[in-house]
């Protein structure tokens, strides 16, 4: 019974990795922090699925064991808050201290202290979490959020891109005479939620404008469309660009790459 019992738990975490991965997949930019998470959930899920590395790293160590569940978790909450409609921050914070507390049974393990104190200690921990979670928030993508398209272009009308940027290049002479650049980016969110953005223009890895942008309102299958225009690029303009579309608090949604030919 207790085999069975085992083999069911993993089982279900199995499942759970599994089901969340793409979401987390999808809303990563693997070359970013945020790559790292995605790496984790695709170790879980593949730890889970291999009996032999299951039994001999998970079952034979309790601390494993309340490790994989306090971040299986913690994963799967925090893709389910923002469905319905939790912003990505507080669903964030709010799975870290939740999976904090899910733990309380795991302090009272064989009865050697009270229930009270267990609770209490989950309680602290789940503190702890809430304040490492705001300061790691980099390492985690705002799953389900993702980019569905991104591109640079001369400007945007009626909310389309104008004379888009082929092959992710473009000479510096042709940006001189468009007077400057647009990043154009439609970010996918799920129905009933609203999360404020920006876009973070870098050259060469030196930050050179953070552009506030209109709120996302989720619910749009071809994602809700903005934009923001750099006018104050200054020779030389070559160099690799990037613009970081981020949430209020600091999450990556993704990223757009181009470069500036000499």
């Amino acid at each position: 019974m207790l085999g069975a019992a085992d083999y069911t738990i993993q089982t279900l975490y199995h499942n759970l990795l599994l089901f969340i991965l793409p979401a987390y997949y999808a809303s990563a930019t693997l070359t970013s922090l945020n790559g790292l998470f995605v790496l984790a959930v695709a170790g879980g899920a593949l730890l889970t699925a291999v009996d032999p590395w299951y039994r001999d790293l998970v079952r034979r160590q309790p601390w494993v064991t309340h490790a994989l569940l306090g971040f299986s978790i913690f994963a799967a909450l925090n893709v389910a808050l923002p469905l319905v409609g939790v912003r990505p921050i507080l669903a964030l914070e709010a799975s870290g201290g939740l999976a904090a507390l899910a733990l309380g049974p795991a302090f009272r393990r064989r009865g050697t202290i009270t229930w009270r104190r267990a609770q209490t200690r989950a309680l602290l921990l789940g503190c702890l979490v809430v304040v490492g979670v705001w300061y790691g928030r980099a390492l985690v993508p705002p799953a389900p959020l993702f980019l569905a398209r991104a591109l640079a272009a001369r400007t945007v009308t009626m909310l389309e891109p104008v004379d888009v940027v082929e092959g992710g290049s473009i000479p510096a002479a042709t940006v001189l005479e468009w007077g400057g650049l647009t990043a154009y980016t439609a970010v996918y969110a799920p129905s009933g939620l609203r999360q404020a953005i920006e876009h973070v223009w870098r050259r060469d890895g030196q930050i050179l404008a953070r552009i506030p942008l209109s709120p996302v309102r989720g619910g749009r299958a071809q994602g809700f469309r903005t934009y923001s225009r750099s006018r104050d690029l200054k020779p030389p303009l070559a160099g690799r660009y990037s613009v970081d579309v981020v949430t209020a608090s600091g999450q990556l949604i993704g990223r757009l790459r181009f470069t500036v030919t000499p």
